[in-house]
This record gives structure tokens, C-alpha cells and sequence, in this order.
């Protein structure tokens, strides 16, 4: 692999073509260590692979990153289904984000509990996107890796990665998101970032079911090992599909995530209907069935018939007429069905932990990086 020079302002020297680290995993992907999932569940992310969320608007992707970087403090499964190593007490987070660090922080806030607090409070990062002034990858292309070793982080989240060049649609721009992102993966950080998809000329979002649908040049699918969609008919939905478009280090994860906004989640769904409906809240409609499931509407319309006369769904009339049933009307499982089905849900009482997580004592790090002169003159 052809080294970088160390010197950034011979920017054609680092405009050249890079070997990106996707490529350098597959070659060797025995010496990487999986850091998101696992071999049951499927490998989304490892070591030194980076990991990109592409979607349209208001389809949860700042959502979904949000918690896994909950998950990175606690250990907790990112999405209740993907394994993630807890990050050691002396590590820190860096969160650079679009909105104030002050709003940022109390969105997340309102995700995690008192017991995790301790954990994440004097270790994650939040750094807005108008504290870089006019950096721009461009010209520093050492800006990720400094802003990361400038708070002792190994985990650097982007939450909108095109904002860090001036035109991600641009090959120039496209070069320079590669090289920032290879020299931060280089320097040990792993990096997740988030992105829009493009849009066509009636300004409608593509359904980001191909890497094509991604907004950018080729240049940002090529540096990500593994790149994740969420499409959705419609922003704001509480199903969506979860696809992972790209995975150097083995087969592509499928399925379907629902949303909790109240409390502050994201799950994958189960197949089976009971499994649907109860992941879905404890009711849905068959549009929300069909997403989850991934079955004709037709099918779960005659499963739900068919259950509706054993007594384990009732339903609520949404209109459009009662004869098949209309898409709109609201399936609920009955108490046989939750006792029936799910016996640990219908005898187990909420407990709290007897013991909350402990209290972290972390090192102080010196301010916040308030422009991009300070990034680069800061000792690391």
C-alpha cells in the first residue's frame, strides 16, 4: 500500500488513488477483530473497517447512531441484536453533529438512564460542526484523526458526512472524504458516519436500495467496508427496512427495525406475526405487518383471519369496509395470545437492578476543539 505523505498541503499527492482499508480486510480479513456483531447475529462492523448509515430524511439514521453509541459506553447489544465491546473507562467518544452541543446532549440524554449516565457524562465528546469554521477536508485532510486523538477517542461518529466537504458530489470532494476518513482509520480510530441519499430531479429521494442511491462519488461507497440503508416509503415511519448494502468481512445483514421514540430504541422485528405485532407495541395494521415481516399483505391478512377466529387477535375497524379488512384497521393480540405465546412477558414484574452501574472517574481533557487551527496545533 502506498504510504501518505506526510505533508497535507501537497494535496495531489493524497488526491491519488488509495488503497481503501475495505480493501485491505478483505485481503486479510483473519486479522481483524469483529467489533459490531457477531457470527449468530452477523457482522456489521470490525476493526479498522468503517461503517457508514445512508438514508433519507427523518428515517432514523442519527437515531439508530445515537444508540450505538450508547451501546459503546454500556456494552449493551446495539439494536438488541448486534454485539458491541464495551469501549475501557479511558476511552472517549467523539460525537461531531450538525445541531448545538448543548441540544445534541439533551436528545441523548433523554435515551439513556440515571445508572448510564455516570458512564458516558465525562466521556462523550460532543463537537458541532460550526466549532470547525471553514475546515474542510480539502485542505485538512488530518482533521478527523486529530479531532479524535485531541480527545483521547477511538470511536469518531459523523453525523453527516457530506457537511465536511464542499461537495460530496464532486470527485475532488469525493477524494478528500476518502483520504480523511484512511487516515483516521489508519490512525486506530473507527469511524461511523451517517449520509442522505441522492435525489432525483422532482426532489423525491431515491429508495437507497443500491449503493448508487447514496449521495456522493463512488469514492465514499469505496472507503466504507460497510455501508447500511434504511429504506422507507415515507419519513417518519416506524418500520423500516435495515439492509446492508455492503460487508468486506462476510454476508450482508438483512431485516426490519421498528422505532421507539419513547423509549428510545430501535429492535429488530421478529418474523412470525405474534412476534411482529408484539415488537410493533402490542398492535399494527397490516402495511406495518407487511414491512415487518416481509410477506404479502394478502398472506398476513389471511393469517390474521385465521387467528381472529382462534381468539389470539382482535381488531379495530380503520375503514374501508370489514370484508378482507382494510390496510388501516388495528390488529391487537388478545391475553390468550400474550399468555400463550409469550409466558415470560405475561408473568414477569419489572425489577430495578439491585445495583446500579458504578461510578466512573475519568481524566479531564483540556477544552473543546474550537476551530480548525486549534485541531492542528493542539500536542497529541
Amino acid at each position: 500500500m502506498t504510504n501518505i505523505k506526510d505533508d497535507e498541503n501537497e494535496i495531489d499527492y493524497w488526491k491519488a488513488a488509495i488503497p481503501t482499508f475495505a480493501d485491505k480486510a478483505a485481503e486479510t480479513p483473519d486479522s481483524y477483530v469483529p467489533i459490531i456483531g457477531s457470527e449468530s447475529s452477523g457482522i456489521l462492523m470490525a476493526e479498522a473497517v468503517p461503517l457508514l448509515i445512508a438514508a433519507g430524511t427523518a428515517r432514523g439514521k442519527s437515531f439508530i447512531q445515537a444508540q450505538l453509541i450508547r451501546s459503546l459506553f454500556t456494552g449493551l447489544p446495539w439494536l438488541d441484536r448486534f454485539e458491541v465491546e464495551q469501549i475501557p473507562q479511558w476511552q472517549s467518544v467523539v460525537w461531531l453533529t450538525l445541531d448545538r452541543g448543548s441540544l445534541t446532549f439533551r436528545r441523548f440524554r433523554s435515551m439513556i438512564t440515571e445508572m448510564e449516565l455516570p458512564l458516558i457524562k465525562t466521556r462523550l465528546r460532543i463537537v458541532s460542526y460550526s466549532t470547525l469554521g471553514d475546515a474542510r477536508l480539502e485542505t485538512e485532510p488530518r482533521t478527523l484523526l486529530n479531532m479524535a486523538k485531541a480527545h483521547a477517542a477511538k470511536w469518531l461518529i459523523v453525523d453527516g458526512l457530506d457537511k465536511l466537504v464542499k461537495d460530496a458530489a464532486t470527485t475532488d470532494s469525493g477524494m478528500a472524504l476518502e483520504a480523511g476518513i484512511t487516515y483516521a482509520v489508519e490512525g486506530g480510530i473507527n469511524v461511523v458516519a451517517t449520509t442522505h441519499l441522492k435525489k432525483d430531479q422532482r426532489e423525491k429521494s431515491y429508495d437507497g436500495k443500491a449503493l448508487g442511491d447514496i449521495y456522493g462519488t463512488s469514492k465514499i461507497a469505496n472507503v466504507f467496508g460497510s455501508i447500511i440503508t434504511l429504506p422507507s416509503p415515507e419519513g417518519g415511519a416506524r418500520v423500516v427496512e435495515f439492509m446492508q448494502l455492503k460487508n468486506v468481512m462476510g454476508d450482508p445483514v438483512v431485516g426490519s427495525l421498528r422505532h421507539d421514540h419513547h423509549d428510545g430504541k430501535s429492535f429488530f422485528m421478529q418474523g412470525d406475526l405474534f412476534g411482529a405485532i408484539r415488537d410493533l407495541g402490542g398492535s399494527a395494521t397490516v402495511t406495518e405487518l407487511d414491512a415487518a415481516m416481509n410477506k404479502h399483505s394478502n398472506t398476513i391478512r389471511k393469517e390474521l383471519k385465521e387467528q381472529e377466529a382462534l381468539g389470539m387477535v382482535t381488531r379495530a375497524m380503520g375503514g374501508g369496509g370489514s370484508g378482507s379488512g382494510s390496510n388501516s384497521d388495528l390488529w391487537s393480540l388478545t391475553e390468550e395470545a400474550i399468555h400463550t405465546h409469550f409466558p415470560t412477558d405475561s408473568n414477569s414484574t419489572s425489577q430495578e437492578p439491585s445495583q446500579a452501574f458504578p461510578e466512573v472517574v475519568t481524566p479531564q481533557l483540556n477544552g473543546t476543539v474550537r476551530n480548525s487551527q486549534a485541531i492542528h496545533s493542539r500536542e497529541i
